[in-house]
């Protein structure tokens, strides 16, 4: 957390409609974890934004995770 802010498996649909009729919800990518040049909540397991999921930002990254197995 504070390095790059990490995009999740999640989407997120906004479900408050908004006063224009013709709206459609759009899926947003999720964001965790805050980046450099943010403030020190931002840096937190629970803080999160939302990105459209074809952006690219230089302080947006990834982690790469996986199941654990038991090993026998």
């Amino acid at each position: 957390m504070g390095n790059v802010w990490e995009w999740v498996s999640d989407l997120y649909v906004d479900p408050r409609p908004p006063l224009d009729f013709g709206w459609k919800p759009q899926p947003r990518g999720l964001l965790r974890g805050g980046a450099y040049g943010y403030g020190p909540d931002a840096a937190r397991a629970w803080f999160h934004a939302f990105e459209d999921p074809d952006a690219t930002c230089n302080d947006v990254g990834f982690r790469v995770a996986m199941a654990a197995e038991p090993v026998r």
